[in-house]
């Protein structure tokens, strides 16, 4: 009896070992390394649509002739500060999906210890580690981001097309006399 026990916890020891070799490449680095893949799909998407509505921003405050005033000031603030929320949401999902990834291997790991322990077989603990560890894929930013800067657009590009459909003429309405306000005519003859 005592023979099949030293055998058993040797056999358990081996498996625990294997178990560790195959699962060695799961270390703090890798696991920035999924953080950095994940915002590195992220904050590209973010970029370009900040350059893009920076440029569409800019183009509808100078059609307006408010580009070097505090409404423009304003509004950039915003856009930037859209941005910013935008990265941080990013980094966040990033940091969740690096701790999403580094659970599911703590799991496996440790299903695979328990596995170990009861059956003491360290050939199939080993062909079970190096499956496990092959079919551990970290998780993939594929989604597409939707339009982060719209609502900072919205009003100014509303005003353009209120602007449009203005029966005194869109911005042709300078050149006519003020639609409120004092006056009188006369007729002489």
């Amino acid at each position: 009896m005592r023979q099949e026990e030293k055998e058993r916890r040797g056999d358990v020891r081996t498996g625990q070992r294997e178990i560790d070799r195959n699962f060695r490449q799961f270390d703090g680095p890798y696991y920035q390394g999924v953080r950095s893949d994940y915002l590195g799909t992220q904050t590209p998407q973010i970029q370009r649509q900040y350059d893009k509505s920076s440029g569409k921003l800019s183009a509808m405050l100078a059609d307006r002739g408010v580009l070097n005033s505090s409404i423009a000031g304003n509004a950039f603030g915003d856009l930037e500060r859209t941005r910013t929320e935008a990265t941080g949401r990013a980094t966040n999902e990033a940091f969740d999906a690096e701790n999403a990834f580094r659970d599911r291997v703590e799991k496996s790991k440790s299903n695979l210890y328990s596995l170990n322990q009861a059956a003491a077989d360290p050939k199939m603990i080993a062909a079970q580690a190096l499956g496990q560890t092959t079919a551990l894929t970290p998780p993939q930013s594929t989604s597409q981001l939707g339009d982060l800067f719209g609502n900072v657009l919205a009003p100014f590009a509303n005003f353009a097309r209120a602007d449009a459909y203005n029966p005194a003429g869109g911005r042709v309405r300078s050149f006519f006399a003020p639609s409120s306000g004092g006056g009188s005519s006369a007729v002489y003859k």
